[in-house]
């Protein structure tokens, strides 16, 4: 399954005061902003019952009125995205003529859309935070008119995500943390179209640390990282109360952008002293979401 979000852009004046008069008062089109309202970004599913939603701060804006400016969205606390204080603001054409509008998060990650952008994901994803630094999200919504309705704009993950469903098994009771390694946390990325050129390594940096949560006597580890090949190296490390269990695949994985893997492991303790063998993905329903076991 694709993990694809949906973001709706709203149209609204600068005051939520003036959109009561809208009714009754003439719209004034030279002053009329583009701003968005979140619909649904959420790409963390749950892993305990208390928990919410990852909440994306800011994004970055660009409008076919002038690509050279980066504008600056922020969420408050109803998910309404809304220019950045202190940043300037992208307003609709003030002749009704039709415009493109792009989004990236995070907004760090593109300063021109002229030229492709490296993207990094975090080392460290054991936080929320951290997490959703490392979620590359890019939408364009084309030819859309200044209006008080609600448009819709489709927001796709470039990262691939890998979901870890692990159990202890014999001789394990407490598991406590797990990497991913050997793989490649950078990528290039054409902010123009959403497309990738490839990844690259960073030297001494092939690990990330994944977002790891406990669910009674199971634990869920979570990373983004961008589309590659998983070469036949050790690729998880899961750290137990009897030492670190390491496992691998058997033969090299392609894993694609907007991608959710998924592996559901027993962890003995056999895999601390040995190497555990992962055999494959399995296809679910002809898309890109793959689950494979042990």
């Amino acid at each position: 399954m694709r993990f694809v979000s949906v973001m709706a852009v709203a149209v609204a004046v600068a005051s939520c005061t003036n959109e009561a008069k809208y009714a009754e008062e003439p719209i004034d089109r030279e002053v009329m902003p583009v701003r968005l309202a979140v619909a649904d970004l959420e790409i963390q599913p749950e892993l305990t019952p208390d928990d919410t939603s990852v909440v994306y701060q800011r994004m970055a804006l660009f409008t076919s009125t002038d690509y050279d400016t980066r504008y600056i969205y922020a969420v408050d606390a109803d998910g309404v995205l809304s220019e950045e204080n202190g940043t300037s603001i992208a307003y609709f054409p003030a002749d009704h003529s039709p415009i493109d509008i792009i989004v990236v998060h995070p907004y760090t990650a593109v300063t021109d859309l002229k030229r492709p952008e490296s993207f990094c994901v975090q080392a460290d994803q054991s936080t929320e935070t951290q997490y959703k630094a490392s979620d590359l999200m890019w939408g364009k919504a084309v030819n859309r008119e200044g209006s008080l309705d609600a448009q819709m704009l489709e927001m796709s993950h470039l990262m691939a995500k890998i979901v870890v469903c692990l159990t202890p098994g014999h001789d394990v009771r407490e598991l406590r943390g797990m990497s991913m390694n050997n793989i490649k946390r950078m990528c290039r990325v054409k902010m123009d179209t959403g497309t990738l050129e490839g990844s690259e390594t960073i030297p001494g940096q092939t690990s990330v640390n994944a977002l790891f949560s406990k669910a009674g006597k199971s634990s869920v580890a979570t990373a983004l990282i961008p589309p590659q090949v998983i070469s036949t190296a050790p690729f998880l490390y899961v750290r137990t109360n009897s030492g670190t269990a390491i496992y691998l695949f058997d033969k090299e994985q392609k894993i694609e952008a907007g991608g959710v893997y998924t592996l559901n492991i027993t962890v003995n303790r056999s895999a601390v002293y040995g190497i555990g063998r992962i055999t494959d993905w399995s296809n679910v329903e002809n898309n890109k979401e793959k689950e494979g076991s042990l």
